[in-house]
């Protein structure tokens, strides 16, 4: 049985491609991988798109990891998803 996610949840929308890309997130290291899982495993097919249900806490990391300096698959992957969402702020 899947735990019940209490709290806020967001949708985002997905791209064929971004969820192509991310079960290479959830391996490897970094400590990244535990928040790509959870994505991943939230994924539901809406009208033939993915969908992400994330959990209120990894939707702020993942606005965290966008607003980075650095380059590296993960913050790419939180930059393309919220810029896709119309959601990329810099701050």
């Amino acid at each position: 049985m899947k735990p019940k996610v209490l709290g806020r949840v967001r949708r985002l929308a997905l791209t064929k491609e971004l969820h192509e890309r991310l079960p290479q997130l959830v391996s490897g290291q970094g400590g990244y991988q535990s928040a790509f899982r959870r994505i991943l495993d939230s994924i539901k097919m809406t009208d033939g798109k993915p969908v992400a249900n994330i959990i209120a806490k990894d939707f702020d990391t993942l606005k965290e990891w966008a607003n980075r300096d650095d380059a590296g698959s993960w913050q790419d992957w939180a930059r393309d998803a919220l810029a896709h969402n119309g959601l990329l702020e810099k701050t």
